[in-house]
């Protein structure tokens, strides 16, 4: 279990949790990480329970449930990524910038000279102000 810990980022305390719940993903001395993974992803009720039994004790051991509480949320991010429901911020913003290039050409193509450049101060305009509002939130 600890070297699955390592290998694929899944708490022990979670690991034990899934197995006592019947989960297949662990054989004699192995654990399978891909079955384990898919497991959890069908039963989230399993991790929730382990960061909730975590967050419930009192402060004997505050640091240890404070790792695991840590240990799943770092495993909920790298489960959001594989799905493809979260993308790393670099991502994000090269698809960001490819997207307004594509626009870019598009207004380019089909406004009169004029038009382009009022279309493009204003869209420059309006992204800053997004952009200062976004750095405002973090």
């Amino acid at each position: 279990m600890q070297a699955a810990a390592a290998r694929w980022g899944i708490p022990k305390a979670v690991q034990v949790a899934a197995k006592a719940a019947g989960c297949d993903a662990f054989q004699l001395q192995r654990v399978n990480g891909p079955r384990l993974i898919a497991w959890i992803k069908e039963n989230p009720g399993i991790v929730d329970s382990v960061a909730a039994a975590a967050a419930d004790k009192g402060s004997d051991g505050e640091l240890r449930r404070e790792r695991i509480r840590m240990q799943i949320a770092l495993m909920r991010s790298k489960l959001s990524q594989q799905d493809g429901t979260v993308m790393p911020r670099e991502t994000a913003k090269n698809e960001w910038a490819r997207a307004l290039g594509i626009l870019q050409d598009e207004a380019k193509a089909l406004f009169e000279p004029d038009l382009y450049r009022v279309w493009c101060e204003r869209t420059k305009a309006r992204i800053g102000e997004l952009h200062s509002e976004n750095q405002s939130l973090t």
